[in-house]
């Protein structure tokens, strides 16, 4: 997919000065508060976070991998000295929820901690770059064009740039990109680096997609990057990093505490991070970027630490689901839940809220996951009376979805979720049926309506066939109105009227697109045509009529069906056949 070029002329890496530190250098793009773009550097990034809406790169996957180097910062800075700031191990719990209502970082402890690690922080360096290997290199001493770095899905991002900035990046943007490629950079067949012993036949072979690859992202979103950072910290886990780190058992430990990476894997085998420290900074990759002019114009990416996926519960960002064919009646096995591009909003509300007391002990027992720690961890609030849990936020779900054996990124998969806080809570659970009940439903009227614009095909002459496009038009006109509803719930007990609400807002959007699918019709299908069903469709195989009046009749009755209005008269111009 990409050049080979041959390295550029440029003294030996011992002998390169650093350049562009992380933590002063602004890189990371953001909106404010007052939808100002601006770059911040790592430092004025935690400094001005009040005042930071969201981080806000060239794609949603990018912005959730600054978010996983920024939570590590975070995370580290706050247990390393055994204890969590202003608070005792134990009060993990009680320390979470002051000091998400109070809204302040301790800007003390972090800016402590990036004074020490400064040194680990430089873009270009002699021996230990940032995300980097100072020395990798190929045996033809041959590297990739700067575009190897941007994923496959931003090439219109790259192909759209004018000019001698076509063949290079900025040391910003490409600090941002070498972060996605450690996070999300496709399987396949890489280079082989000298030094790995994995490498054969002058080709390093496929180990898996990058560190967050693998899942789906959980995300959840507050009013600023102050509350964003610290709802995304669980109380448990932050716990038991500092009591380890007390206890002189920290061995999980961000990528730049350790010793410089060189090309060989830390282990031969895939294993599962250390810790949450270990798997936000995981090095999926061996990178290194090739400065030349104040600009980076090439990249080497080769593999780096395969990454083991079975049992992995080491990151906080992402859920799991069990896998029923890698699992036997003596291992049990779970894998993260990954996104997937079709229906993403609908199949997120479900799987977030579900497990919080809906399903019965059978089913859970049938169809068992478990949820990112970032969202396990929010039940804790429910011991504590505050006006917090009333606070909006939206929760991200964020992914890639990959070709063949994952070695081509074909999409990026991304919705948001608004909600009230509660809902994420146990206090939430009493929500939790109403609202994912409502999604079943919903999804089933909407599969119906792919149905009923099969039918009209068939009573306009044509055959008849399950029209999946109609089934996505009408989820993507729910999809808005069902965010609204999801908003606004009230904080009151749940009771009947919220979901009769939602049916009747839903019945009423479903009708409107059946109406113009009607109109699309033609005359034909008003007058219809006898048609024989198919015996293995319907059990009742008799002649019958097909026209758009009888595919509207039935219609209704799956909408009586899925979402049933309670009213004994539904008005007459929406719920009439024609």
């Amino acid at each position: 997919m990409t050049s080979t070029l041959a390295e550029p002329d440029s003294a030996p890496a011992e002998f390169v000065a650093p350049d562009f530190n992380l933590l002063d250098e602004p890189w990371i793009r953001v909106i404010t508060t007052d939808n100002e773009p601006r770059h911040l550097s790592i430092r004025d990034v935690f400094r001005e976070a009040g005042s930071v809406r969201r981080i806000s790169g060239e794609l949603p996957t990018q912005d959730f991998a600054v978010l996983r180097l920024l939570t590590a910062i975070l995370w580290r800075s706050y247990t390393r000295d055994g204890t969590l700031p202003g608070a005792g191990i134990d009060a993990a719990e009680e320390w979470w929820a002051e000091t998400f209502e109070t809204g302040e970082l301790a800007l003390e402890n972090i800016e402590r901690y990036l004074d020490e690690q400064h040194d680990r922080f430089w873009l270009i360096h002699p021996t230990q770059p940032f995300y980097q290997v100072a020395d990798l290199s190929t045996s033809s001493g041959e590297h990739s064009a700067v575009e190897r770095l941007i994923a496959d899905a931003e090439s219109d991002y790259f192909s759209s740039r004018a000019g001698k900035r076509l063949y290079n990046l900025s040391y910003a943007e490409a600090a941002r990109w070498l972060l996605h490629a450690q996070s999300y950079d496709y399987s396949g067949i890489k280079p082989a680096a000298v030094g790995d012993a994995r490498a054969k036949n002058g080709k390093g072979y496929p180990i898996g997609v990058g560190a967050a690859g693998g899942g789906g992202g959980v995300i959840i979103h507050g009013a600023n990057l102050i509350e964003t950072l610290i709802l995304n910290l669980p109380s448990p886990r932050i716990a038991e990093t500092a009591r380890a780190a007390a206890d002189g058992r920290d061995e999980d430990r961000p990528a730049w505490e350790l010793s410089p990476h060189t090309s060989q894997a830390r282990n031969e085998e895939a294993s599962i991070p250390l810790g949450a420290l270990d798997a936000l900074t995981w090095q999926s990759r061996r990178l290194r970027l090739f400065p030349r002019d104040g600009l980076i114009a090439g990249v080497l990416i080769t593999n780096g630490d395969k990454l083991e996926l079975k049992n992995n519960r080491a990151d906080p960002f992402f859920g799991l689901q069990h896998s029923k064919n890698l699992s036997s009646k003596t291992d049990t096995v779970f894998l993260p839940r990954r996104h997937y591009s079709q229906r993403t909003f609908w199949r997120g509300v479900e799987s977030l809220l579900y497990r919080h007391g809906v399903l019965s002990r059978d089913l859970q027992e049938k169809v068992p996951a478990e949820l990112p720690d970032n969202v396990e961890a929010l039940s804790r609030l429910s011991r504590h009376d505050s006006g917090a849990l009333q606070r909006r936020v939206n929760v991200e779900l964020v992914g890639i979805d990959y070709g063949t054996q994952d070695s081509v990124i074909t999409d990026i998969v991304h919705t948001e979720i608004p909600v009230t806080l509660t809902l994420l809570t146990a206090e939430g659970s009493r929500w939790s049926e109403v609202i994912v009940q409502s999604v079943r439903k919903t999804l089933e009227a909407a599969s119906a309506v792919g149905s009923f614009a099969g039918m009209l095909v068939q009573a306009a002459g044509g055959e008849y066939a399950h029209n999946a496009d109609a089934s996505r038009e009408v989820l993507a006109a729910l999809e808005t109105e069902f965010r609204n509803w999801l908003f606004e719930l009230p904080a009151a007990e749940p009771g009947p009227e919220p979901a009769l609400e939602w049916r009747r807002t839903a019945r009423e959007v479903i009708l409107d697109h059946a109406d113009a699918l009607i109109r699309d019709a033609g005359p034909q299908a008003y007058q219809g045509r006898i048609v024989v069903p198919d015996a293995e469709r319907s059990a009742d195989a008799r002649p019958r009529l097909n026209s758009a009046g009888t595919a509207r009749i039935w219609l209704l009755t799956q909408l009586n069906k899925h979402l049933p209005l309670q009213a004994p008269n539904p008005a007459p111009n929406k719920e009439s056949a024609q």
